[in-house]
């Protein structure tokens, strides 16, 4: 019990350590360093690492003092649009509407086949009420 907590406490350390050089694998690199993403980060269950008392004691000022940093443009690509040129705003475009052409031809594709089911089945009513109406009449 006491080796796999200090495997544990170990992927949190780790998990800090890329955290802090930029170089996460499970959580994105922008936004603030918590707790919550350090423990995302370590791939533990949903508030594990409160179960940390000392690490999280421990992590509380590294995190405090990291969020307080200026954060560095150069490595955060810009996310407004206001800074594209010409050519990447045109570039953006066409590529959002090559997403929304497909996602339309995709529902087009999902209403056909519901059509079709619903026209079968139309067709089978239609028929059995020609049963209905051919055996009633002999």
């Amino acid at each position: 019990m006491a080796q796999s907590r200090e495997i544990t406490e170990g992927r949190l350390h780790q998990a800090l350590k890329r955290l802090l050089s930029g170089t996460p694998t499970r959580v994105k690199v922008t936004g603030k360093l918590t707790l919550n993403k350090i423990n995302n980060e370590a791939g533990l269950g949903h508030s594990y690492i409160h179960k940390f008392d000392n690490f999280v004691e421990y992590a509380n000022p590294i995190i405090e003092k990291f969020n307080e940093e200026p954060i560095n443009d150069d490595i955060i690509p810009p996310s407004n649009s206001d800074n594209l040129t010409e050519l990447e705003k045109l570039k953006q475009d066409l590529k959002h509407e090559k997403k929304l052409k497909n996602e339309y031809r995709l529902d087009k594709k999902d209403l056909q086949k519901r059509y079709d089911l619903l026209e079968e089945k139309y067709q089978n009513i239609v028929y059995q009420l020609f049963l209905l109406q051919n055996n009633s009449s002999n």
